[in-house]
């Protein structure tokens, strides 16, 4: 069960996508630095992924980037919330 944690913006990467194609049961996503803009660029693919897996974004870069209102299936922690998730999962890719 990996935490996967997407930090490209969808513009420049394709590592959503990618991330996608690894996706298995009990896998969680993180969106961190860049990879906060997913959540405005692929809203309908996200509610569809929310649906089997739970999606992540973190407070403090959402913010940074001007981002204050999230999705209600996308759940929204901060630093040491963060630092849970990663000790929870049994590994963390980072795309």
């Amino acid at each position: 069960m990996p935490l996967h944690i997407i930090k490209q913006s969808p513009f420049d990467s394709p590592s959503l996508a990618q991330c996608k194609l690894t996706l298995s049961a009990g896998d969680a996503i993180l969106f961190i630095e860049n990879g906060i803009y997913c959540l405005n660029h692929t809203d309908s693919e996200l509610q569809k992924l929310a649906e089997n897996y739970s999606l992540y974004i973190l407070s403090p870069d959402a913010e940074t980037r001007g981002i204050s209102n999230f999705p209600d299936y996308v759940t929204a922690i901060d630093y040491e919330e963060f630092v849970k998730l990663t000790i929870e999962f049994s590994a963390s890719i980072s795309w």
